[in-house]
């Protein structure tokens, strides 16, 4: 689809529902693709749920998995999720509407959300969030690496955040305890990309914005925003991370829960408890659209 720009986005729509009692809009995390998201699709599908992805700028098929594309990737990104969120809602204008965010893409709902008032919930894995001052200083340090070297690419090299993990002789530990996922994700061209220091930068400037407390003020008091999380998530500092997200939306007032997941890893849908999660998810879901 082209998007608001005239850039070409690779989509996905998984619309096998006779009965569609919602749509959930997913948004996937740095470094894959929409394609892992197939099976929880086929379980939304399967719930009475349509499900919509898109492979984000500098991911996947729209830039063939490169990490770097031009422009504000990150930035820019946003405003592709809102240009997708608006032709879903003309798609199915009676159907209740569901945005659902993993690591970046939970990074980019934090921001999604502060602009739209027309969605009936936020679903959230992976969660992170850094405090607005840090994230401040990294992207004035980010800025000045990008007009050097715009396209230069860092490694996504995740030595440290397997080291806890006794199984790391496999790779990619801190993803998820499921041996054949981590092997999958090896396996996949569009995985584990290093990214360019321009969507670094544009990633850490989104992500300046989303924490900012004025921005944070226009996330609607009544959304519900629900956190499924990993204990184990060496991306979210083991429970840190998504503990310090739900601190600061409960600061201001928003309607946020969040479910740790003892042992689970960062990647929850594709834990070895996958099935709990998806349940845990679809009650959510449920209790959403029954209002």
């Amino acid at each position: 689809m082209k998007s608001f720009d005239g850039k070409e986005i690779y989509t996905q729509l998984w619309d096998n529902v006779s009965t569609p009692k919602g749509v959930v809009q997913i948004c996937h995390g740095l470094g894959e693709h929409s394609g892992r998201y197939d099976d929880f699709a086929r379980f939304l599908n399967a719930n009475g749920y349509i499900a919509f992805a898109d492979d984000h700028r500098a991911h996947g098929k729209t830039d063939n998995g490169s990490g770097d594309c031009v422009g504000e990737p990150a930035v820019d990104t946003v405003q592709d999720l809102l240009f997708f969120n608006n032709w879903l809602h003309e798609q199915y204008p009676d159907l209740p509407l569901i945005f659902f965010g993993h690591s970046y893409g939970s990074s980019l709902a934090h921001r999604f959300i502060q602009f739209k008032s027309d969605i009936s919930a936020c679903v959230m894995t992976g969660v992170n969030m850094m405090p607005h001052g840090m994230l401040a200083a990294m992207c004035g340090i980010m800025y000045v690496a990008k007009t050097i070297a715009p396209a230069k690419l860092l490694s996504m090299s995740s030595d440290s955040m397997n080291k806890r993990f006794a199984d790391n002789h496999v790779p990619h530990a801190w993803l998820t305890r499921d041996l054949e996922i981590r092997r999958e994700y090896e396996a996949d061209p569009f995985c584990g990309t290093p990214s360019s220091l321009r969507f670094n930068h544009s990633m850490t400037k989104m992500m300046c914005q989303a924490t900012d407390p004025e921005n944070l003020k226009k996330v609607p008091d009544d959304l519900p925003i629900a956190m499924f999380c990993g204990e184990e998530d060496s991306a979210g500092g083991f429970g840190k991370g998504p503990k310090a997200a739900l601190e600061i939306y409960r600061k201001y007032g928003k309607n946020v829960s969040l479910k740790l997941y003892p042992g689970a890893r960062h990647e929850v849908l594709n834990e070895i408890n996958k099935e709990e999660v998806y349940q845990d998810i679809l009650a959510f879901l449920n209790s959403v659209v029954s209002h």
